[in-house]
């Protein structure tokens, strides 16, 4: 039995942003290169031809602005999938995208596609233009509510990606009224944390400040869902709760060989990590697992068990140091190498704020939430 499938697959359409973040750590952004379609059928082939994919495949563009490819050349990519990949394949779409260049034309694509769509908005207009900004340093708020409307219009699912910036943290209340005015119903948080390019994300805010302004908001937002069930559903409340439920057996997929592959817009090909790729060039260097050309496709699998060695020796760290393991079970493999240099370590700045803090949150109130 092949234990080396890939379920999930996150292609690079191009680095192309067309906002500047200030917590970006994408070091390419300028660059308006796309992935070839023929290195993309290429790669998919040799996936296929090596017994890699399984009954279950998962694309999801991301790393850059993807609709800033375009819908023809996204268009084409959906095709060469749907070419190359068995019939008994199932595909799932993800897009995650700043919601800036949202209109009826792509909408309609999206919808025929059936393309789950994450768009990144940190929260209400004042907060989230403090951090996320178009390349003038203008606020882009309104833009991408622009863009929100538009999926709604079309009746499209979708849920918002908010980082928690020190400034959205500040008034969790503020927080709930935008996501009640605009219509959210499904979030992700992403907490500060160091990577790729970005090595600063909490400026003018040291950690244990922030991480005592972090505990009130999630408390605001947990008791806010126990209040109002079925309202808002959290990524990480959700997760958190899996885990929890079922300790001996969780395991983030993304801790596992091959299960997740990406494929930067050069054609390079990572695993555990797409934000590998966003290393700076030394670093990367020592992550890449294979290439895709136009014409071949190679997948190391002695740098795959080189990289598999380093990681799982980093998880043994965590099981031996810390006992938060059973809910993450090791660490952020992208976040251990930004930081500490290596997969082959343990605690991060990830960790603690975005694992030991958010599980010691939901413990807490866990145990002060009313029976009935």
């Amino acid at each position: 039995m092949n234990n080396r499938i890939v379920t999930q697959l996150i292609l690079q359409a191009t680095p192309f942003c067309n906002m500047r973040c200030t917590y970006c750590y994408l070091p390419e952004r300028n660059k308006s290169s796309k992935l070839n379609h023929s290195q993309l059928r290429r790669l998919l082939e040799y996936l296929v031809s090596e017994k890699l994919i399984g009954t279950y495949f998962n694309v999801a563009w991301h790393l850059g602005e993807p609709l800033a490819a375009g819908i023809k050349w996204l268009d084409e990519s959906i095709s060469i999938i749907k070419e190359v990949l068995s019939d008994n394949v199932k595909i799932q779409f993800n897009i995650q995208t700043n919601g800036t260049l949202i209109n009826d034309n792509w909408c309609k694509f999206l919808s025929q596609n059936k393309i789950s769509v994450g768009v990144s908005l940190d929260g209400p207009m004042l907060q989230n233009d403090i951090s996320r900004v178009n390349r003038l340093g203008g606020g882009t708020y309104l833009t991408v509510i622009k863009g929100i409307n538009h999926l709604q219009k079309h009746s499209i699912d979708f849920h918002v990606i908010s980082v928690l910036t020190p400034a959205i943290i500040e008034d969790p209340e503020s927080y709930i009224d935008f996501l009640d005015e605009v219509g959210i119903t499904k979030v992700a948080f992403n907490v500060p944390s160091i990577k790729g390019s970005c090595n600063n994300p909490m400026p003018m805010m040291n950690e244990r400040i922030y991480a005592d302004k972090l505990r009130k908001f999630l408390s605001f937002i947990f008791f806010y869902t126990i209040r109002n069930p079925g309202r808002l559903r959290i990524r990480e409340f959700e997760l958190f709760g899996g885990a929890a439920q079922d300790v001996e057996n969780w395991q983030d997929a993304a801790q596992i060989p091959l299960r997740l592959l990406s494929v930067d817009y050069r054609g390079n090909i990572f695993t555990f990590s797409p934000e590998l790729s966003s290393l700076s060039d030394d670093l990367k260097s020592r992550y890449v697992i294979g290439h895709v050309s136009e014409d071949s496709c190679i997948l190391d699998f002695n740098a795959v068990d080189k990289i598999s060695s380093e990681v799982n020796s980093g998880i043994k760290r965590c099981h031996s140091q810390c006992t938060y393991f059973k809910v993450c079970g090791g660490g952020s493999v992208s976040s251990k190498v930004s930081e500490n240099g290596t997969a082959d370590s343990s605690e991060t700045l990830f960790c603690r704020i975005g694992v030991q803090l958010f599980s010691n949150v939901l413990i807490k109130n866990l145990l002060n939430v009313p029976s009935d």
